[in-house]
């Protein structure tokens, strides 16, 4: 079994190089809940699952693979 590592939102977008700007203008998710997310003022495991589809797209991956990097579920 692989042991992986819990990463932040903000570390994971440093990992793969994307602005929160580059991120929002991408998606059309605002800004403001980007950085909420970066902040970790919210929680990703709580936003709406279109922006988790979204994410998804964005990130060429399912929703569940996504949520899996971020929080190993």
């Amino acid at each position: 079994m692989e042991i992986k590592e819990k990463i932040t939102f903000k570390d994971f977008l440093h990992r793969k190089n994307i602005t929160v700007y580059s991120l929002s203008k991408a998606t059309g998710i605002p800004r403001t809940t980007i950085i909420d997310w970066k902040n970790n003022k919210r929680n990703l495991l709580q936003t709406s699952l279109l922006n988790l589809i979204k994410l998804s797209n964005y990130f060429n991956c399912s929703v569940e693979e996504l949520l899996e990097e971020l929080y190993y579920v």
